[in-house]
């Protein structure tokens, strides 16, 4: 893919997602150091999200919109009440899981143009019942004066045309394989208005080579020993291997990519600059050093906690004092599983805890500090409080805890730690939607905050990258392998919103309503 050949002449270059803007970035430094240059104007090489962002608050700064633009868990909460709160969301089961649904379908219904009329003659009983939720969403956004993502693209084009946002004189499109109907209209405004709309070439394809393998764990040793020798033998090149099912074999390619490429690395004692980068990132929930938190914050509640769920926070380097007690702590937990209860709540475990000063080998002080810390401070919370007030509540709370433990972090935990800090802010963020809340509340709503946080560490650049089939839009690479291409996996099955008529996906073209 080639940039614009001059970024300095005020181009904007936008891209389809961050990764591809990160690598553009960098590419065009290089291009720049290449040619003797040691200092150069900031390219503007920016995602379609964040331009987006960008553009709305100049008219947030205009006066020309008053709305606040809602945060992706902001708008979530807001869709999970008008859901919870209709007459068939209450006998939901997962309302959350409709809310997600629903608040993809008002990003395909901006993004397509969809008239109200199409779908409630198209539409089956769950458009209907979408559409239930897409007026009380309005009716809310209306009365409180809030703007989601989705309608952002349809503000500024009001704005361009009413000539309330500078036109940039060029803009090159990277990674786009099709626009949707709103981003066409937006680009037509701003050629209209003088603007040079154009896309980026791809560059010229290579020679193409197709392998069938045995099974897909020969596959994978064959992608791997193939990065690993051509990166050896062309020192110079960068390579990728590009799975379209990167999320349910992650692990697989972490475990074979790191004996083939990297065995090293998986001794103790043996710290590696990565030899490959694998894209797909994790929800944050499923890092030990933020579960181990979000385990321990349960103890807050007056339900009991399963006694799986206590050995792991005796076990835990996560929680302070353990270095310094971590073996008395392994012989509490043994004493907590001879007495046989299943689940045990917090106050239970603070007696045990003192219980156990009896026995010099299973006296843990340190924990008992930490336990005794935390029911004095869960006194002095008041019932109920704004989410903005929680933030500061959970933050006590961590503390108490000890919370990210004694020992010294490495670079992946500390940028987990510092990720789960910002989630705490975000959840501050909560009070645009909701005002009020209980603790039982709180923890499932950081909870699912956490859960629904990818988190990928920051690592340095490798030149062997494992992606999946849309981070690599728009990517170069001297090589790539394509990995798992049989028909059972390419193209992926079908996946229409439920929410929106099937029929009216096929006859748009719409992500995901068919094969083709």
């Amino acid at each position: 893919m080639q940039p614009a050949a001059n970024l300095e002449d005020g181009t904007l270059l936008l891209t389809v997602n961050n990764r591809l803007a990160r690598e553009l970035h960098r590419r065009y430094d290089r291009e720049q150091a290449v040619t003797g240059r040691r200092v150069w104007p900031t390219p503007d090489i920016t995602p379609w999200s964040a331009w987006l962002r960008r553009e709305y608050e100049q008219l947030l700064d205009s006066g020309f919109s008053h709305r606040v633009l809602l945060n992706s868990h902001q708008e979530r909460l807001l869709w999970e009440q008008v859901v919870r709160g209709s007459q068939q969301g209450r006998g939901l089961l997962r309302a959350g899981a409709a809310a997600r649904s629903a608040q993809q379908a008002w990003q395909l219904v901006h993004e397509w143009h969809l008239e109200k009329s199409q779908l409630q003659q198209q539409g089956s009983d769950e458009t209907r019942l979408y559409l239930e939720w897409q007026d009380a969403l309005q009716q809310r956004c209306r009365r409180e004066h809030l703007i989601t993502a989705a309608e952002l693209p349809a503000l500024l084009t009001e704005a361009l045309r009413e000539d309330r946002l500078a036109v940039p004189r060029q803009v090159e499109l990277a990674g786009f394989d099709s626009l949707n109907p709103v981003q066409e209209q937006l680009f037509d405004v701003l050629r209209e208005q003088g603007c040079a709309v154009g896309m980026a070439q791809p560059t010229p394809a290579g020679e193409a080579q197709r392998l069938a393998l045995a099974d897909p764990e020969n596959e994978l040793r064959m992608a791997a020993s193939w990065a690993r020798e051509f990166t050896t033998q062309h020192p110079e090149t960068t390579v990728a291997v590009v799975s379209p099912a990167l999320e349910e074999r992650r692990n697989a390619l972490q475990r074979i990519f790191s004996e083939v490429i990297n065995p090293g690395a998986l001794l103790p004692g043996h710290p590696q600059a990565p030899a490959f980068n694998l894209s797909l990132g994790q929800p944050l929930a499923d890092f030990p050093l933020v579960a181990h938190l979000l385990m321990a914050l349960r103890l807050c509640l007056n339900t009991p906690l399963e006694l799986d769920a206590i050995s792991t926070l005796l076990r835990s380097p996560f929680i302070g004092g353990h270095a310094g007690e971590w073996d008395r702590r392994a012989q509490l937990d043994f004493r907590l599983r001879e007495d046989g209860l299943p689940r045990i709540t917090r106050a239970r475990l603070l007696s045990r805890a003192q219980a156990a000063a009896e026995f010099s080998n299973a006296h843990a002080p340190a924990l008992l500090e930490r336990l005794a810390d935390l029911s004095a401070q869960l006194e002095q919370l008041p019932a109920e409080d704004s989410p903005n007030a929680w933030a500061g509540h959970l933050l006590s709370l961590m503390a108490c805890l000890g919370w990210p433990g004694d020992q010294v972090l490495d670079s992946h935990e500390y940028q987990q730690a510092e990720r789960l800090r910002r989630a705490v802010s975000e959840f501050a963020t909560l009070g645009r939607v909701q005002q009020r809340m209980r603790l039982p509340e709180v923890l499932r709503r950081l909870t699912q905050l956490c859960e629904e946080t990818v988190f990928q560490a920051e690592t340095q650049t490798s030149r062997i990258q494992v992606l999946g089939a849309l981070e690599a839009a728009g990517m170069q690479f001297d090589a790539v392998w394509l990995l798992g291409m049989d028909d059972q996996t390419w193209p992926p099955s079908p996946s229409p919103n439920p929410l929106l008529p099937t029929r009216l996906h096929r006859e748009l073209g719409m992500p995901h309503a068919s094969s083709e």
